[in-house]
């Protein structure tokens, strides 16, 4: 009946009260609505919190490529069903977040010496993870870093605490293409100094190439189909 997956930390009040998800966004959660009138489900073949989702995004065009993950489920419920109501269909509403192996895993402890940054892609290796960081310019906090609990809570904390210089500010987050993210939010907002407003021109051509790229590619497609014999 419905599904959708959300990745990202900007969500407005509708959508979180209706996803009823975490906010921080940290990792991509979907939610999946389903009927079914095989009552299996709910006796020997039932959903369980921690199996297993696997989704699948086919390309609409050549520009874009597929995308292809397994989701944890974390929660499921089900309509009210008792012996008075005689309802010929089920209701199943599943909610779950990105699978990552050993990101919550306690046995791995760890030290590692340089700076956040590196530690950052130190983290992103072990996890097996693809790496994003968007300054060309290392941060500036050379120290011992310690993994003493997860490494989830040390990718937090290592976003927390890191430094570079009084204008940087950074986040860092799992995309559903199984990428962590460490980025300068100053540097991709187009800031200079403290106190400065937003530079909207950089985020209004970005948009503008990319849907001329879109468009091109779009186009190119719709003429290779056109011209097939």
């Amino acid at each position: 009946m419905y599904f959708s997956m959300e990745t990202g930390y900007y969500k407005n009040y509708y959508d979180y009260s209706n996803y009823k998800m975490p906010v921080n966004g940290f990792l991509p959660t979907f939610k999946l609505i389903a009927k079914s009138a095989n009552p299996m489900l709910l006796k020997t073949d039932f959903v369980k919190q921690g199996d297993r989702c696997s989704v699948f995004f086919t390309a609409s065009h050549s520009m874009i490529k597929s995308i292809r993950c397994d989701f944890r489920i974390t929660n499921v419920v089900t309509n009210n069903m008792n012996q008075n109501r005689n309802e010929h269909f089920i209701k199943y509403i599943m909610t779950g977040e990105l699978y990552v192996p050993d990101l919550r895993n306690e046995n791995i402890r760890y030290n590692f010496n340089g700076s956040s940054r590196d530690a950052m892609m130190d983290a992103a290796k072990r996890l097996r993870l693809s790496y994003f960081f968007c300054d060309p310019e290392d941060t500036d906090d050379v120290m011992v870093w310690c993994n003493c609990k997860t490494p989830e809570l040390f990718i937090k904390d290592l976003t927390t605490h890191a430094w570079k210089n009084p204008e940087a500010f950074f986040e860092s987050w799992i995309d559903p293409r199984y990428g962590l993210s460490f980025q300068n939010i100053n540097k991709l907002l187009g800031e200079s100094g403290l106190d400065e407003p937003f530079d909207f021109t950089f985020w209004i051509n970005t948009f503008i190439n990319n849907r001329g790229v879109d468009s091109k590619a779009d186009e190119s497609d719709k003429e290779k189909v056109n011209n097939k014999p």
